[in-house]
């Protein structure tokens, strides 16, 4: 692809973007020269709305193959193998009541290999019973790697091993806050936490109404052209597509609306910083997305194919281009378990 294409191609997605962005925001740009705008009062979308909508639509879906897709966007992950429950021929075994991981994966640890088996949950609740996990202890392979568990949380990702948490009943009870001190993420996958945006920085559109501003009413529908558009920095002159499709998690935004003697002045404003967790960023990257191409999110084909439409380096490359131009987006943090997993005493 040459260089036009390219940038013909980047300024398509970069468009469909800003459409995208200023749709959740209930503002409809019509497909003409003049770039019209109709303006539709209303609420804007929030990242609790958003998340709301994420959990509705993931409801059902195979975690499994998301948690695949976030360890290998994250690049640390080498090998990642899902176990056949099924296979076109039956497993033979003796062992009663044997229970098979989910997957095998294979991460890089200080530049070693650390090879292990993984049962992946999705409730609200972490709990397994004692015939559980003696079934998932009797599995002939788990003799020589270690049994971790990566269990989602609402939009968090905590990776733990199995006998960090086994109670003398053999039963499996885990709360978030204890999950949270054990998470091997970081260390193993790669998973990272940033904060966003600063307290202050605001985007807003910048329009000329087709009637004298002293006479609009608000019970009445408009038309609006748009005039000018600002994106979080007057020196913003580099624009990561990315930026937009996270905006709504990267800070507490509050709606800002002002008007002078001829413009309209329509956006919002960071109010306080939140911070996310590089895992999270596909997740919301690409339900934020999805909207632009009227698809759902597919998990299994996104992995399979290896289609995750923002890399990692796009999200560094993100940050970074928030820390030049005073945006936010301060140091990187990497997180260190407090509670200690066995399956690292030996590696460590």
């Amino acid at each position: 692809m040459s260089m036009t294409e390219n940038e013909g191609k980047n300024k398509m997605e970069e468009a469909a973007a800003i459409r995208s962005f200023l749709s959740s925001k209930g503002l409809k740009i019509e497909s003409d020269s003049e770039e019209v705008i109709i303006r539709k009062f209303g609420d804007s979308i929030n990242s609790a709305d958003i998340r709301k909508e994420i959990i509705s639509q993931e409801k059902g879906i195979p975690f499994e193959y998301q948690f695949g897709a976030i360890c290998w966007w994250l690049g640390k992950c080498k090998h990642f193998q899902f176990i056949d429950t099924q296979p076109e021929f039956p497993h033979l075994s003796k062992i009663k009541n044997v229970k098979y991981p989910d997957a095998f994966a294979i991460f890089n640890y200080n530049n070693r290999d650390f090879p292990c088996f993984i049962e992946i949950k999705s409730k609200n609740q972490m709990k397994l019973t004692p015939n559980y996990v003696s079934g998932l202890k009797k599995y002939p392979l788990l003799k020589d790697y270690p049994l971790l568990i990566a269990w989602k949380f609402r939009e968090f990702w905590c990776l733990f091993d199995i006998d960090t948490f086994i109670t003398e009943s053999g039963r499996v009870n885990v709360k978030f806050e204890d999950a949270r001190k054990a998470n091997l993420m970081s260390l193993l996958c790669g998973d990272f936490f940033f904060p966003g945006f600063r307290e202050g920085i605001e985007w807003y559109l910048k329009f000329e109404p087709d009637e004298d501003i002293k006479l609009l009413k608000p019970e009445v529908e408009y038309t609006f052209t748009l005039r000018d558009r600002f994106f979080f920095g007057p020196e913003l002159e580099e624009f990561s597509v990315l930026l937009l499709m996270l905006q709504p998690f990267l800070g507490l935004w509050e709606s800002t609306n002002r008007s002078d003697e001829k413009y309209i002045y329509e956006g919002e404003k960071v109010v306080a910083e939140n911070s996310m967790f590089a895992s999270q960023v596909l997740t919301f990257a690409l339900h934020s997305h999805a909207p632009i191409e009227n698809k759902s999110v597919n998990w299994k084909d996104i992995l399979k194919h290896q289609k995750f439409r923002y890399t990692i380096n796009d999200l560094i490359e993100m940050i970074r281009l928030g820390q030049k131009h005073n945006l936010g987006f301060g140091h990187i943090g990497h997180f260190k378990p407090s509670i200690s997993n066995p399956c690292m005493e030996s590696i460590e």
